[in-house]
């Protein structure tokens, strides 16, 4: 990415964006996950930082284990999954243009998460128990028309995220009929010629389309995204605890920054799209963004930053998501396992493989 950084909004907000972009000439990146073969998109070496930001210092061992939280008096199976081994890489000390070298986290451990009143769903049967996809426009692989161009938005199909999610978060999840592009009526702006939908207004129409049974809605749409003004584009927007979100498919193909697309574009774009769908919905259970190791749940500034990220939920997020879910963690990883051997994610594999062979005790 060339160019120089602009101020974002401060990360005090109700809801958390899931991406701030820098502005660039017509190159940019945001959140995606890791990639196979592909090469990694330029940054700015440059950046602004948040004049609010103190110097972010990684937390270490000890801290690590007490946001973790107490373990002993768990079931082995439970025991197992929340052990740091060396498959969790602490957060590294941000650099320039990184999230946490830009915005002030607080950090969440699960004795904080426990003691909220985060989202949690209810028992299955009991209601409020279903997550909902619903889809804006046409999908996969639909057009926004610009005011200027036609533009074709690469992305997996529906029933692909659906799955994932049901593996994901071991809940049950349902696609809706696709809410029509016209009945999005909400702000817009134009940024370098590409037509933006302004993101919190957006969760206040989608607000009343969740359904009774729904524990959250995700929304898909194929256009930009902006959550405030300062900003260049969102990635995702998702509320704490409105149970309603958002995230775009705009930038995930490399050819939208100018870039080569390479082998492996679909695997980077299936990718981007598990990864920041996942992310979105973990906001929607309350899950703040991780300061404490490697995780899906870090703030991510752009692609370089959240190709970096794993797809993955580190010992604390994992237990926060265990708490709310009660799912059984090693059902969960060969659920996972097998979607990533179905669409031949290696990368992904191997890494369930060895947590899965340290879980069970089975190497």
């Amino acid at each position: 990415m060339h160019g120089s950084r602009q101020r974002g909004r401060s990360a005090r907000a109700v809801t958390l964006t899931l991406a701030l972009l820098s502005w660039a000439a017509g190159c940019g990146g945001v959140p995606a996950s890791t990639a196979e073969a592909v090469d990694a998109p330029t940054r700015s070496v440059s950046s602004v930082r948040f004049a609010d930001a103190d110097v972010f210092v990684p937390p270490g061992p000890q801290e690590r284990r007490a946001a973790i939280g107490p373990i002993d008096h768990l079931e082995p199976g439970l025991q197992s999954a929340f052990v740091e081994t060396a498959q969790f890489k602490p957060v590294h000390p941000p650099e320039p243009g990184d999230w946490l070298y830009r915005v002030r986290e607080r950090g969440q451990t699960f004795e904080s998460y426990a003691r909220s009143d985060a989202n949690q769903p209810a028992k299955p049967g009991e209601g409020r128990d279903t997550i909902y996809i619903l889809p804006i426009g046409d999908f996969p692989d639909g057009f926004i028309v610009e005011h200027e161009r036609v533009v074709l938005v690469r992305s997996p199909a529906p029933e692909v995220l659906e799955d994932y999610a049901e593996r994901f978060f071991a809940m049950p999840v349902e696609v809706l009929e696709p809410l029509a592009q016209d009945e999005v009526k909400v702000r817009t702006r134009v940024r370098h010629g590409r037509d933006q939908l302004y993101a919190p207004e957006l969760l206040e129409l989608l607000a009343p389309q969740v359904p009774v049974d729904g524990f959250c809605l995700i929304a898909l749409t194929n256009d930009d995204l902006f959550a405030d003004e300062a900003q260049e584009f969102s990635f995702g927007y998702a509320s704490l605890t409105g149970r309603v979100g958002v995230y775009s498919f705009a930038r995930y193909d490399p050819l939208f920054n100018g870039e080569e697309r390479g082998e492996f574009f679909l695997d980077l774009i299936l990718r981007r799209s598990l990864k920041i769908m996942a992310h979105e919905i973990g906001h929607m259970f309350g899950l703040e963004h991780c300061v404490h190791y490697g995780c899906l749940m870090n703030g991510a500034a752009d692609l370089v930053e959240t190709d970096r990220n794993p797809p993955f939920l580190c010992p604390v997020c994992l237990r926060k998501l265990q708490f709310a879910t009660g799912f059984e963690p090693v059902p969960r990883y060969r659920e996972m396992l097998e979607f990533y051997d179905e669409h031949e994610l290696r990368d992904e594999l191997r890494w369930l493989e060895g947590r899965l062979a340290f879980v069970t005790g089975e190497y």
